[in-house]
């Protein structure tokens, strides 16, 4: 089970509202069990003042994680911009970034780079670059088999495996793990993590997909997030002030959402919209 933080702003108390509020003996902040879209959460609700910051609000983040921790909370869905989220970090509770999200949807943000291009796939050649097999990986390099002319798959941990079940499968050939000298020059690439000994890729018009965690050596625009669309039925229960990324990322981990509903607005370079 994963928490979510709620901090709603209210006016600043007067003085007599504040001791009562201190003498009342309840936590300053409240813990619920909830439900979205199939998931179960703790929803933390913590009103701060307005133009309340340091160490009073800082002893109020400290006491509520805290208390997640005491109920063995490990992740956690912070509000946007949130500027507190070492205190959480502190004691073992994090936010998910969207990486895994990203690694699912890999290759459908090259389809949809292409798209937007108006590049047929069936005409190009495209790379896969990975450390090993994972889920992701199978799951890109079948939806890229199925629409590029010709595949390189670059992997040198169960790389001619998947291979082999590829050919066997959709009867299509891969280059696989090719001499660094004769790497094919692929114009589009999606990465599922950097290889020192994968050659540098690209070109003139060449994009990449970047779904591993470090800067892939490539000469060309490099995709590293997307932003998506989120299905009517989230609507009615989606907490607006809370980061998007990091709660799909969460539901998608507990299959109350699945990769293949999410609908892809615009694809990211460094966070910003990148122009294609």
């Amino acid at each position: 089970m994963f928490a979510l933080l709620d901090c709603p702003v209210f006016p600043r108390p007067s003085l007599r509202e504040r001791a009562a509020r201190v003498f009342s003996g309840g936590p300053p902040f409240q813990i619920t069990k909830e439900n979205l879209s199939g998931a179960d959460f703790l929803k933390l609700t913590l009103p701060l003042e307005s133009g309340m910051r340091g160490p009073r609000a800082d002893s109020l983040f400290k006491k509520a994680a805290s208390e997640l921790k005491k109920r063995k909370i490990s992740e956690i869905v912070l509000p946007r911009e949130f500027g507190r989220a070492a205190v959480f970090e502190g004691l073992g509770i994090s936010q998910e970034g969207p990486q895994e999200i990203y690694k699912k949807t890999a290759a459908d943000m090259l389809f949809f780079l292409l798209r937007a291009r108006g590049v047929d796939p069936r005409a190009e050649s495209a790379a896969i670059i990975a450390p090993r097999v994972t889920r992701e990986v199978v799951a890109a390099a079948v939806k890229l088999c199925k629409a590029f002319r010709g595949i390189t798959l670059y992997c040198p941990r169960g790389g001619e495996v998947l291979a082999d079940r590829l050919y066997k499968s959709l009867g299509v050939s891969i280059i696989l793990n090719p001499a660094r000298e004769t790497m094919s020059p692929a114009r589009y690439c999606v990465y599922f993590g950097s290889l020192p000994t994968c050659p540098r890729l690209g070109g003139q018009g060449a994009a990449a997909v970047n779904a591993g965690e470090d800067a892939p050596d490539f000469d060309g625009l490099v995709i590293d997030g997307a932003s998506f669309r989120i299905p009517e039925r989230l609507f009615a229960g989606w907490p607006r002030a809370c980061c998007r990324e990091a709660l799909i990322s969460q539901l998608v981990k507990r299959g109350a959402l699945s990769a293949d509903e999410l609908r892809i607005d615009a694809l990211l370079t460094s966070g910003e919209p990148t122009r294609l």
